[in-house]
């Protein structure tokens, strides 16, 4: 039968590819391997885990991931140490959050009458009192006061969930997360459909986690929507992507917290003119990055097989 193969929670294009190359069984006593992402049982051997670790280390779960990745058979990471961990990819713009380019629009956008700050973040309080973990910043705390700040402002827009302020609105996608609406399309989906309803000039995107080769799906979505993006998170970003296409928040964040008024004055000074060339730089930079979210996966899933292979 050849190696037999468990896969606990993958992508369907990861079970497909898997399949194809090994036996797929139903259980993981059965299996030479098991796959998984993200989560692993107590009950498990480790040392047939081949683990895919995409989410960063603030959890308790997580944090026992992170630190005890020496257990596993093999560990893709964003920041490969030990001789079982592996990168996922040397393009994190682009792999493994994708960029949904098929989500793409181009609203025209009047800076005369618009100069609306798009955020939109869940509150949890209890990630938010974790402490830092080496190699990642926390931003849960961050996150908080940045909503609660951006507020104040009159070109202030908030959506998410659990506020409890009557500023910030739950939306479509907190309405489906919170299972008050039936799901239709996905999470990501409903957040496009929130942005357009808030018709907002910028989009702000600060990262759950400050963490090297960190570059979530956030970073894609005020593209997506066809806004401005205002970008604070991964610590060198420049390298990843071309820095005439985003604002870069970095000179406002001192480590504890993200100087909203000077975010809202970048809002209230910018010119048309400058406005429309960083969209358009950014315009051209998605353009150049078609196809390469398939590519990243198909590498790294043909690195995982040959991995389990050996």
């Amino acid at each position: 039968m050849g190696i037999k193969v468990y896969i606990d929670n993958a992508p369907r294009s990861y079970r497909q590819r898997v399949e194809k190359e090994f036996t797929a069984v139903s259980g993981c006593k059965k299996a030479d391997i098991i796959i998984a992402t993200n989560t692993v049982s107590p009950d498990w051997d480790y040392s047939k885990v081949v683990l895919v670790l995409k989410e960063s280390p603030i959890t308790g779960h997580r944090r026992w991931l992170y630190d005890n990745k020496d257990k596993f058979h093999t560990v893709f990471t964003h920041n490969p140490a030990g001789e079982n961990e592996l990168a996922f990819t040397d393009s994190p713009e682009v792999f493994p959050w994708g960029p949904a380019l098929k989500e793409d629009v181009r609203p025209k956008v009047d800076l005369r009458a618009n100069r609306r700050i798009y955020y939109s973040a869940s509150r949890k309080d209890r990630y938010a009192k974790m402490p830092d973990y080496p190699g990642t910043v926390n931003m849960y705390a961050v996150r908080n006061k940045i909503m609660y700040d951006l507020i104040t402002h009159s070109e202030g827009v908030g959506y998410g969930r659990g506020w409890g302020h009557e500023k910030i609105k739950l939306g479509k996608c907190g309405a489906l997360m919170e299972g008050k609406v039936k799901p239709a399309m996905t999470a990501r989906q409903y957040k496009y459909q929130d942005i357009v309803e808030a018709d907002p000039a910028f989009m702000l995107c600060v990262e759950n986690c400050i963490q090297s080769n960190l570059i979530t799906d956030h970073f894609h979505d005020g593209y997506n929507a066809g806004r401005l993006v205002l970008y604070l998170g991964e610590p060198d970003i420049e390298k990843h992507v071309p820095s005439e296409c985003y604002v870069d928040l970095r000179p406002l964040y001192d480590g504890k917290a993200l100087d909203m008024g000077g975010v809202v004055e970048i809002a209230r000074s910018m010119g048309q003119a400058e406005y429309d060339r960083i969209r358009e730089s950014a315009n051209e930079w998605r353009r150049a990055i078609v196809g390469k979210h398939e590519q990243e996966k198909a590498k790294m899933l043909e690195t995982l097989i040959e991995r389990i292979k050996q």
